[in-house]
């Protein structure tokens, strides 16, 4: 009796054996076939373990933040993408404060960068705040604030300060606008530098 409960177990044991070392070369198997770019780097925690089919779609502006001369009437704002599909198309639209649609179109993804152009600046009131906003498919999507500068009152041309401060093409201006002066210095048309003085006499 003892005899056969003795081969019992040992032929329990020697069975569990097997089927556990069979599943664990299965598992060995599988994950040999996997190459690194099958994974994405992941934050501790981060409950994401699917890949997104969309997230190798990237947009980025080069800038947050754009103020740009009150007379400019086109600017071009500069980005980065990253899209697998050589004729990809980005859209973008130019929005209030209250969200109303002001401009709005559409730009290639050309060799990982986009520019897109904006005509008719003038429509846009000075001294408010607007949001540009570009996305390529449904998940990438970035923005940037731009601002037309207000005509100050009075304004000279300061040699000094653009040859101290600007760069390339840019030129340096001090600025009389309501209860302030400031030191501007613009390049192709944007506000590059912009700081207040106490007091300026022009």
């Amino acid at each position: 009796m003892n005899y056969r409960k003795w081969i019992s177990v040992s032929s329990l044991v020697l069975f569990s054996f097997i089927l556990v070392t069979k599943y664990q070369n299965c598992a060995q198997s599988q994950s040999a076939h996997l190459d690194s770019e099958d994974f994405i780097p992941v934050d501790e925690g981060s409950p994401v373990s699917i890949i997104d089919p969309q997230s190798s779609f990237k947009v980025s502006f080069v800038e947050d933040f754009v103020e740009f001369k009150d007379d400019a009437s086109e600017m071009a704002f500069d980005g980065l993408c990253d899209s697998k599909n050589r004729e990809a198309q980005l859209g973008w639209v130019v929005l209030n404060e209250d969200g109303f649609v002001m401009d709005k179109g559409r730009v290639p993804c050309d060799l990982g960068g986009f520019q897109l152009e904006l005509s008719d600046l003038g429509k846009l009131n000075c001294g408010e705040e607007y949001l540009l906003e570009a996305s390529l498919g449904a998940k990438a999507v970035d923005s940037i604030v731009i601002k037309r500068r207000c005509a100050p009152l009075a304004k000279v041309v300061d040699d000094q300060l653009t040859q101290e401060l600007a760069s390339g093409s840019g030129r340096c201006f001090i600025e009389k606008a309501q209860g302030s002066c400031d030191v501007v210095c613009y390049e192709g048309g944007k506000v590059k530098i912009n700081s207040q003085l106490q007091s300026c006499e022009i």
